[in-house]
């Protein structure tokens, strides 16, 4: 099973183009208020993709939101820059825990170098021509950012960057930078890789997988059944449809992947009604945490959350089939930020007064690339008031969850709580790897 996801954010001069462990109370403090942070910025940028994107999809949360918020440290203080993308990325108070999302960024990529499955990177890289101020520069190398000068006149600087890339993908993602704009000035770059092994493989078969108009193809799917699942049923926000949550675990400790089944009473379009109560949530601006909103407002409410609070370890054998899936998704990410309120950091009036003396700065592009492979071995890739959870009858002799519709998926590390990668399948005999 593979997944693999890379992300590139440029930042261009004046002209226009789109201390402490693991271990220690403090850090894991903020690595709670990371994995927050995270289940919230998943849920809206989810929310964007599924209205943009026709198909199949996958995003890397955590690749996406490191890389945004070693954009935040550049931001002015008290700016309409740094506002938008505080109101984004979660840090309401950013000028008092700035050091601790540092300390949470680095503490949870220096956990995956310990993990051989999967890999995780930063790097930023500068003009020759270009000066960063050092304060800036200290303090992404905290946050474990290799930063680098790189002639951005040179021919080859694609070439240098998709190999750092590549490298960092075991060659999974070749050509994550097609184009450079000759005005980029720094280029931040987040690259993830993850091939990693089920506890215990399933079987292949073939089957059948309902599409949203209702037209029924034919499948390669995965077969198991024992009782090392966890699993639940919940309603979600105002909603009376009722959900499936499985969770899948893999060989490496507090690696998993967590699968969302809408109600089989509404076949294929099942996946389509959730994804709109999403966006009703977002409208209201709920979302689940044990924090509050800024403003003081309502708890959040996150259906990731929710289900992950309805699924329970099961003590009877389930007989679980899922589709094999394999394609790979790129996000033109601006226009998404845009949707998402970030707008400022792409205009002339950008305030990124921590990165540069220089004024006229602003960002240019922003592309993430994801790639997804499931099969029976595992996984490789390069995401309250109104929650009523219901639990399964243990009076079931044998429990089933069929995935043979639409669903949602995403790829956790249970240990710190965050989100690694999600998507959603819509056909899964459509390969776009």
């Amino acid at each position: 099973m593979l997944f693999l996801w890379g992300l590139i954010l440029t930042v261009s001069l004046g002209a226009q183009c789109e201390d402490e462990t693991a271990s220690s109370v403090g850090s894991r403090e903020s690595i709670k208020f990371l994995s927050d942070d995270l289940s919230h910025f998943s849920h809206k940028f989810y929310v964007e993709v599924a209205m943009k994107e026709a198909g199949n999809f996958a995003f890397s949360p955590l690749s996406l939101h490191s890389a945004l918020s070693l954009l935040l440290f550049a931001t002015s203080p008290d700016s309409q820059t740094q506002a938008e993308l505080l109101k984004l990325l979660g840090r309401f108070t950013f000028e008092k825990q700035k050091d601790d999302l540092v300390s949470a960024y680095r503490d949870v990529l220096d956990s995956y170098k310990r993990n051989s499955t999967l890999t995780v990177g930063n790097r930023i890289w500068v003009n020759s021509q270009f000066n960063i101020l050092d304060k800036y520069k200290s303090r992404v190398l905290k946050m474990g950012t290799e930063v680098s000068n790189l002639d951005f006149g040179e021919e080859d600087v694609k070439e240098e960057i998709n190999s750092w890339v590549a490298n960092l993908t075991s060659n999974r993602i070749m050509q994550l930078v097609k184009e450079f704009d000759p005005n980029t000035q720094v280029l931040i770059a987040n690259a993830m890789s993850m091939e990693e092994k089920w506890k215990t493989p399933f079987t292949k078969f073939t089957s059948e997988f309902v599409l949203a108009d209702g037209s029924i193809v034919d499948i390669d799917a995965l077969e198991r059944e024992d009782a090392g699942f966890e699993y639940g049923r919940f309603r979600f926000g105002s909603s009376q449809d009722m959900y499936e949550v499985l969770t899948i675990p893999y060989k490496s400790p507090g690696l998993e992947m967590s699968i969302i089944l809408p109600s089989q009473k509404h076949g294929g379009q099942g996946l389509q009604r959730l994804e709109e109560q999403l966006g009703l949530e977002l409208e209201r601006k709920v979302y689940s945490s044990t924090r509050q909103q800024d403003n003081g407002g309502e708890p959040y409410l996150n259906l990731f959350n929710t289900a992950k609070a309805a699924a329970e370890p099961l003590t009877e054998l389930i007989d679980v089939r899922i589709p094999s899936f394999k394609f790979e998704t790129t996000v033109d990410v601006r226009d998404i930020l845009k949707e998402l309120g970030v707008k400022t950091v792409f205009s002339d009036q950008s305030e990124l007064g921590r990165l540069s003396d220089q004024k006229n700065i602003k960002v240019g592009k922003v592309v993430h690339k994801a790639k997804v492979a499931v099969d029976e071995e595992g996984t490789e890739a390069a995401a309250a008031t109104l929650i009523n959870i219901v639990t399964y009858s243990a009076r079931f002799t044998q429990l089933e969850f069929l995935a043979d519709r639409p669903f949602l998926f995403s790829i956790n590390d249970k240990v710190n709580d965050i989100p690694i990668m999600m998507g959603r399948v819509l056909n899964p005999s459509v390969s776009s790897v």
